[in-house]
């Protein structure tokens, strides 16, 4: 425990006094050192400035729309991680009032014709509300999708509840007092699973908005995409949707488990991208990264929470001069977990053998697709080294990671909670605003351990950690 360093509570919301408010991220303004905070549920606030009041904020929009928590009539599905989770104040607020949302949204928010299956529905309801808080029980039978849904009632529980995450622009009136969504940027990345959705926003230092997207499998499984296990498997794209959506970058449709950027004129313009491709990539081969940090660089940081299995591994990426024109660097998701062939059997034909170990129709799906080899490289890479012949280069192995019970940050006197873990908040401190011991240090944060540590920068290198 660093005795230099205090926690100071600034604000706090009780659950009684303020009903179901759960922050999920705190900013500052950079040139104005306004602050905005977003809730889970929907709502967003600017304040004046940290010394504000916690009621005293300048002005809110509302996306979650009155009524209880878990009745979601509003714009946003809030149910497990999915919700409100992150924004941006435009590099050059207050005099660009812009801020930039990303939340899941409900199915009334959803055009019909974007939906990929609509065998199923002729229609969706605006929300899917209580009845589908666990998507991921519903997985289909061995022999079709007959009982899919959490309580066998059909196709409405289960992967069938489609989520989609936006990208919205928001126009800030300070002297108005008002905050007004202005363009949906991108409504995409269809998932059916009750998590590793929307992740976070940051501008880049050249202005491009970069952004994080899950894998949108569920907690205990990976890369669910298949056609007989989601309704977001799209039937006009086909094959190769569902095997390893994270390490591709084929079409719209993979912008799953990566990091992505857009420039600024489009975030600004606040047009519609869907289906546009003016994205990019700048890393895949992730799980669920859910905070990332960019430097002055182009040095990327990605906290990426590992699979909810007793063997789990959180882990601390670092990529080297992302979005500069060299090839994607990636931290190998599904085929690896950290430094660890995923699942944990030998790496030949583990595609293989995740397809026939599913069901009939899977097994069925594989042989009508086979060539399903995407990750040979990185295990020759991780067997053979990243020179040897046919290994992947550009497989990056987690600057650090820590498994359950063994090479764990948590150390008992600290207070630690035990159990699971998910790594929520990465940030590399540049400058002396924390005092000089702690410039150039990175500190990260888990929700779920409850805990926040950092290393000081005399150990930020790969070999030490």
């Amino acid at each position: 425990m660093d005795a230099d360093l205090g926690l100071v509570n600034v604000w706090e919301w009780r659950k009684a006094e303020y009903g179901d408010f759960w922050p999920t991220q705190m900013k500052f303004s950079v040139k104005s050192m306004h602050v905005g905070v977003t809730f889970k549920q929907g709502y967003f606030r600017i304040y004046e400035s940290i010394e504000s009041d916690k009621d005293d904020y300048i002005a809110q929009v509302d996306l979650h729309q009155g009524g209880a928590y878990w009745l979601q009539e509003g714009e946003v599905y809030i149910s497990d991680d999915h919700g409100l989770t992150s924004f941006a104040f435009d590099p050059d607020f207050p005099e660009v009032p812009f801020v930039y949302l990303y939340y899941t949204v409900n199915p009334k928010e959803v055009a019909q014709p974007r939906y990929p299956q609509n065998d199923f529905f002729a229609s969706r309801p605006d929300t899917w509300g209580p009845q589908c808080q666990c998507p991921d029980l519903g997985m289909g039978s061995a022999e079709g999708p007959g009982n899919w849904g959490p309580t066998g009632s059909g196709p409405i529980g289960g992967q069938f509840c489609e989520h989609f995450g936006r990208l919205a622009r928001f126009t800030v009136n300070l002297d108005a007092k008002t905050i007004v969504k202005d363009g949906n940027i991108m409504t995409s990345l269809c998932g059916g699973s009750s998590t590793h959705g929307v992740g976070n926003l940051q501008f880049m230092p050249d202005g491009r908005l970069s952004l994080t997207a899950g894998d949108h499998s569920a907690y205990t499984m990976m890369d669910e995409g298949k056609p007989f296990d989601n309704a977001c498997f799209d039937p006009a794209l086909g094959f190769p949707q569902g095997s390893w959506n994270a390490m591709r970058e084929d079409d719209a449709f993979f912008m799953y488990g990566k990091v992505l950027a857009i420039s600024l004129e489009d975030a600004r313009t606040g047009v519609d991208l869907e289906n546009t491709g003016r994205y990019e990539t700048l890393a895949k081969g992730l799980r669920n990264p859910f905070r990332h940090h960019i430097l002055d660089d182009y040095t990327m940081y990605v906290g990426d929470v590992g699979v909810g299995l007793g063997a789990q591994t959180e882990r601390l990426y670092r990529f080297d001069n992302v979005g500069q024109g060299g090839p994607i660097q990636h931290g190998a998701w599904p085929c690896m977990e950290g430094v660890r062939p995923y699942p944990y059997q030998p790496p030949e034909d583990r595609e293989r053998n995740y397809y026939l170990a599913d069901s009939k129709q899977n097994a069925e799906y594989f042989a009508a697709n086979p060539n399903l080899a995407i990750c040979d490289g990185v295990h020759t890479a991780v067997s053979q080294g990243k020179g040897a012949a046919g290994a992947d280069a550009n497989w990056v192995p987690p600057f650090y990671e820590y498994r359950f019970f063994q090479n764990d940050p948590r150390v008992t006197p600290y207070g630690c909670q035990l159990g699971k873990g998910s790594i929520t908040g990465v940030f590399l401190n540049q400058g002396d605003g924390l005092g000089a011991k702690y410039n150039g240090a990175l500190f990260f944060t888990d929700h779920t351990q409850m805990c926040t540590w950092y290393w000081p920068a005399v150990r930020m290198n790969n070999e030490s950690m």
